[in-house]
């Protein structure tokens, strides 16, 4: 049986869907299904990591007649309706989402948010692989990359962040943190400032004290050796993708911290896997404290990460496909 996994992805996430797609890869190889990446080779069915290729999807599904998984990331942009905010995904994919065999996404809040958009479509939840040994199987050298690339001293304590230009309040949070914990270099990763980025956004990043440090995304291998000497991570309200880091900060023991995202209470549990702040000031006063006295939620983090290995998602793949493709055949 062969998978087609695409690997063409939209740019500014493409981090995301890079190590997403490199996973999946691993998790069909695990099942002894072969992976090809052009959809002119023969396939049994398809697997787009993201909605990047939304016109492939459909071709893919309506003209090949081919099976279609689809991951799909929530995009939280909060749209006001008489007061209360609802999480809405656009139109035009949630058209192509009702028209492909199996929606994935990584957790229960985003498959809620799927229903509540009337997404009729199975949807089935699958959090992303993480594998302990990319973090601990690599040289002295590959783990300093990060020291000379941002120029930190060893065991400078510094702050990560990963960041969706959209939303202004988490740029606002993040340049206030970097102002009240003057004595800390916070590394802000995001998309590539355009030229059509909101005025506001790039006055707030032109205007931030020297130890906000905005960077475009990162390759891997300096993200993964960022993490592995951060000395915490925030989550913001809303990073596409934003699961497959926060498992990545889970597996390298860094500290969590995030405001209130539709993740917390459901991946992320208060003073359980990491610490909830309401604002900027409350996240800064909790980092003091958490340098002061060490006292951390790493440990609990870890064994949730720890879960979420190649095995045990092969094995939750594999029960999905003999459920919507009618793939049968042991894990070899």
């Amino acid at each position: 049986m062969k998978v087609y996994l695409c690997k063409e992805f939209k740019l500014d996430i493409n981090h995301v869907s890079r190590r997403l797609h490199r996973d999946l890869a691993s998790l069909y190889y695990l099942m002894g299904i072969d992976v090809v990446t052009n959809s002119e080779q023969n396939f049994d069915f398809a697997h787009f990591v993201d909605m990047s290729k939304k016109t492939e999807i459909v071709y893919v599904k309506e003209k090949l007649k081919k099976k279609v998984i689809v991951n799909y990331f929530v995009n939280k942009k909060l749209t006001r309706t008489d007061g209360i905010s609802d999480i809405v995904i656009p139109f035009e994919e949630k058209r192509i989402l009702n028209r492909v065999n199996l929606v994935i996404v990584s957790c229960q809040a985003d498959k809620m948010i799927l229903i509540a958009n009337e997404v009729k479509t199975p949807i089935e939840i699958m959090t992303p692989p993480i594998e302990e040994e990319r973090f601990t199987n690599i040289s002295e050298l590959e783990k300093d990359s990060f020291y000379q690339y941002a120029g930190v001293v060893k065991n400078e304590q510094f702050g990560l962040a990963v960041v969706n230009l959209k939303n202004y309040q988490d740029v606002f949070d993040l340049v206030s943190l970097a102002r009240m914990l003057s004595d800390l270099r916070f590394f802000i990763f995001g998309p590539k400032i355009k030229i059509r980025t909101a005025g506001r956004i790039k006055k707030l990043i032109k205007t931030a004290p020297r130890n906000f440090i905005y960077k475009s995304f990162l390759n891997e291998d300096l993200f993964k050796s960022a993490m592995l000497h951060s000395k915490f991570f925030i989550v913001t309200r809303e990073t596409e993708g934003e699961l497959l880091t926060i498992l990545e900060a889970m597996i390298t023991n860094t500290q969590i911290f995030t405001f209130n995202t539709h993740l917390t209470g459901d991946v992320l549990i208060d003073n359980i896997n990491c610490i909830l702040s309401i604002n900027a000031e409350d996240m800064g006063n909790q980092i003091i404290k958490y340098l002061d006295n060490n006292l951390s939620t790493t440990e609990n983090a870890y064994l949730f990460a720890k879960e979420c290995n190649y095995y045990k998602c092969s094995l939750q793949l594999k029960l999905i496909l003999e459920t919507y493709i009618g793939f049968n055949k042991n894990i070899v």
